[in-house]
């Protein structure tokens, strides 16, 4: 399942807010595929400025804790890292 999100509407489950994809003035999407995660953690872990656990260990997005450039940055290093293929920019 893929779960797309815009930045003006954000959905969730009890007191856990999940963000599944983002657009930053549409100049960027981040899209989280959630039947090919494999809850590896990677993205998390080494991007806690952009990515944390969510529901059931899922990675969801953080926005707002660093600018466009930076988010971009590590949102590529995340996708490297993935072991899945479960994070993608789309443009």
């Amino acid at each position: 399942m893929i779960i797309r999100v815009s930045h003006l509407r954000r959905l969730t489950r009890g007191a856990s807010e999940l963000r599944r994809s983002f657009s930053w003035n549409l100049s960027v999407k981040v899209r989280i595929d959630t039947d090919k995660c494999i809850l590896a953690g990677e993205c998390y872990y080494n991007h806690p400025e952009v990515f944390k656990q969510g529901v059931d260990a899922l990675p969801a997005l953080v926005l707002g804790e660093v600018g466009l450039k930076m988010f971009i940055k590590q949102v590529q290093e995340a996708v490297e890292v993935c072991p899945s293929g479960a994070i993608v920019i789309e443009d």
